[in-house]
């Protein structure tokens, strides 16, 4: 999953949370660890029932990447990320006094929908959204602070609200699910980011297209929530732990 986070990272975007899982947040189906065959991968904190820090492991005894959210009410209005992962050196990956890209990401909403993120960073990327008539993001714009586009990519959605087609500047990708709760989705991690891994209520389990994978979940919990998970055709084998 760590591979997943990374590029979630790079897509700076908004997802609409979709009223087909019929769960609330609480004791028992909140996410707080994943172990990556047997060993600590991610963690999740929370405060009253509200997701405040991930923490991302890298194979390191401490967190290598780390991501905060702050709130304004119920409202969540800034992102915050410390990625040591980007260095090359595993030392440095693992040295939580290495500095890191570090970026925060300032969101602006609009009739409770979020309109723009400005990220603080070298990069300073701006992103804007469209949303269709169901209220969910049908295009998401990403623009320097003149106006210069860099890219545009725009989404299709099953009937549950699951993202199924993604067509941006590198082509189009087709996402199959099952028909369970996706975790992420349930605690609302990344919630400022559109994926399949944290937009849509479902688990993916496949993607085709420009991105290219299969998922296997081999086992859920009696909140039909993933337990095992399986990726890398077999090399991965995660283990997801509820509170």
């Amino acid at each position: 999953m760590k591979k997943i986070f990374i590029l979630l990272i790079f897509s700076i975007l908004i997802s609409c949370k979709d009223n087909s899982i019929d769960q609330i947040l609480g004791e028992g189906n909140r996410l707080v660890e994943i172990k990556n065959n047997g060993k600590t991968d991610a963690t999740f904190e929370y405060q009253n029932n509200r997701l405040i820090k991930e923490n991302h492991f890298s194979s390191c005894n401490n967190p290598s990447d780390e991501f905060f959210y702050e709130y304004q009410g119920e409202k969540l209005t800034q992102f915050k990320s410390i990625m040591r992962g980007i260095y090359s050196s595993f030392s440095k990956i693992c040295d939580q006094s290495s500095e890191g890209l570090r970026t925060t990401d300032f969101l602006e909403y609009e009739n409770n929908r979020i309109t723009r993120i400005t990220r603080s960073s070298s990069t300073a990327a701006i992103s804007t959204f469209v949303y269709n008539s169901s209220g969910r993001i049908e295009k998401h714009i990403l623009s320097d602070k003149s106006g210069k586009v860099y890219s545009e990519t725009t989404y299709k959605y099953d009937f549950r609200g699951n993202i199924i087609e993604e067509n941006g500047q590198y082509g189009k990708t087709i996402y199959e699910y099952d028909n369970k709760v996706n975790p992420y989705y349930l605690i609302r991690s990344r919630v400022h980011s559109i994926s399949a891994f944290s937009t849509s209520p479902n688990n993916v389990i496949k993607a085709s297209g420009t991105s290219n994978f299969e998922r296997k979940i081999t086992e859920y919990n009696d909140k039909d929530l993933p337990v095992k998970v399986i990726e890398n055709n077999g090399s991965l084998v995660l283990t997801y732990i509820y509170q």
